[in-house]
């Protein structure tokens, strides 16, 4: 085991990441950090980009600060990692059992492919492994099904981009796709202003922000 004095913040986020995670899991990851500390660790290359745990390392960084400095464990892989939370004396402490619960249900719940991402890193990348053609196939259907039925002439901001907004054209008539993906900060400071002007839909309260910026 070595430690770095690198800081949390030094650690980047996957730029390229399969998984648009899911409200839900992500504030249930938060709130069990904050209960009963971390369980999972995040795994970086050696530029420090994270390929696995980035919803832990954006919590982290909400949670913990910039400034705090991680426990860097070096391996290459060929051994396994042992994490020893001394805080915990057995594994039949409540908070090792709640945390065992967490640690299985928060990533089956926080899996939300980026189904088009997904088929893209299938070209380069053989991922049979872990996805059938077909399940890729059924996946890539599933989410043109959700694109043609959204509703026209209604906005709506998401952490998901399966789920994009459509706005008509009204010198066309055509439905013109207008994704609006925010991150998990971003919506609460968008929650934030909603209530702040006492309007509940986000079309609504958009448009007045708009008049605001244009005023």
């Amino acid at each position: 085991m070595a430690k770095s004095k690198a800081k949390l913040s030094d650690v980047r986020e996957q730029r390229k990441n399969a998984n648009l995670h899911d409200v839900r899991a992500t504030g249930m990851l938060e709130h069990s950090i904050r209960k009963n500390g971390v369980i999972s660790a995040i795994t970086v290359a050696k530029n420090l980009e994270a390929f696995d745990g980035s919803n832990t390392l954006a919590n982290c960084l909400d949670i913990f600060g910039d400034e705090v400095e991680p426990i860097f464990v070096y391996s290459d892989g060929s051994k396994p990692v042992v994490h020893v939370r001394t805080d915990i004396e057995t594994a039949d402490d409540p908070r090792a059992v709640e945390l065992g619960v967490a640690a299985n249900r928060i990533p089956h719940l926080d899996w939300n492919p980026d189904i088009q991402l997904l088929i893209e890193i299938n070209e380069e990348i053989d991922l049979s492994d872990l996805y059938f053609e077909a399940e890729l196939a059924k996946l890539a259907e599933q989410k043109q099904e959700i694109i043609d039925h959204q509703e026209p002439d209604f906005l709506k901001f998401s952490d998901n981009d399966n789920l994009p907004a459509y706005a008509s054209d009204r010198s066309g008539g055509n439905k013109q796709p207008i994704p609006i993906v925010v991150g998990s900060r971003t919506m609460q400071r968008w929650n934030e202003y909603k209530e702040s002007v006492g309007i509940k839909n986000d079309t609504a309260a958009f448009e007045a922000l708009l008049d605001l910026w244009t005023d």
